[in-house]
């Protein structure tokens, strides 16, 4: 670096400044990439499977309630239309149900303890709807004795297991969502780490860029406003170096001719005096 010209030197620093800057960009967007791959992770197997599970447990209880209520009333209008309901309900559950078994397929999941617990509870869906059809033409047909009896006999149980299935889905995305939480706060750790890492380094190669544009600039220069105060003191013998072959060097070699030059004419001077 000592024999480039001040341009070359000030182009290298400008160099080392951007790609300082360049390194610190470059790891804090890989940083905030992998923080959002664990959000859209968190969000597509943990918060959409839960926002659905939520609606299906409020679908599933307010189904059986409507169930309950259609047999408790004697006016047919009303049992009809708590019926409505219940088949309204019956086919969000469905929907909402299949829309959370679709989303883990839609990630490649097809297996394990979560994708058969969602496919159990699917699958039992049907029957359910055998037994509150049932239930419901007891009901319609004003038999409520017999219809009670059922829900105590047949829908209660059933209605248990489908809340076991319910209950055990929440406990996994419970568990899902803890394990979820601490690897997207170790990440953003990571992250602060990396780039707090970075912009260590990058400040480090600054101060080095820094300490080299010094020395290989600012201290020649110093030395040469230092050589050009002692000749207009009178004192000639300067020492500089002259070795480097850029614009200092060049002045320095320029202010030891002038130094010498000047000696000359004092030793003549006092010869001839």
């Amino acid at each position: 670096m000592k024999n480039l010209s001040i341009k070359r030197k000030l182009l290298v620093v400008q160099v080392a400044s951007f790609l300082a800057v360049l390194m610190v960009a470059v790891f804090s967007i890989v940083s905030i990439n992998r923080l959002s791959t664990h959000l859209t992770t968190i969000n597509n197997s943990n918060v959409y499977p839960l926002n659905k599970l939520v609606n299906m447990v409020h679908y599933f209880d307010t189904l059986r309630m409507y169930v309950r209520d259609a047999t408790l009333t004697s006016d047919p209008v009303k049992t009809q239309q708590h019926l409505d309901r219940v088949g309204v309900l019956f086919g969000q559950l469905v929907d909402a149900s299949n829309d959370y078994k679709h989303q883990m397929e839609a990630q490649g999941i097809t297996s394990g303890h979560e994708y058969s617990t969602i496919s159990s509870f699917i699958a039992a869906l049907p029957e359910a709807n055998s037994i509150v059809s049932e239930i419901a033409a007891l009901a319609l047909a004003n038999e409520q004795a017999a219809a009670l009896h059922m829900i105590e006999s047949e829908c209660v149980p059933y209605n248990q297991r489908l809340s076991d299935y319910l209950s055990e889905l929440a406990t996994i995305n419970n568990l899902q969502s803890n394990e979820m939480a601490e690897s997207a706060k170790a990440s953003a750790v990571t992250a602060d780490y990396i780039i707090l890492g970075t912009a260590v380094v990058t400040a480090l190669l600054g101060f080095a860029v820094i300490s080299l544009v010094s020395k290989a600039i600012v201290n020649p220069l110093n030395r040469m406003v230092e050589a050009t105060e002692n000749i207009a003191n009178g004192y000639l013998n300067v020492n500089i170096d002259t070795s480097s072959s850029d614009e200092i060097g060049m002045l320095a070699r320029s202010i030891s001719t002038l130094a010498d030059a000047i000696k000359s004419i004092m030793d003549d001077m006092t010869e001839n005096s």
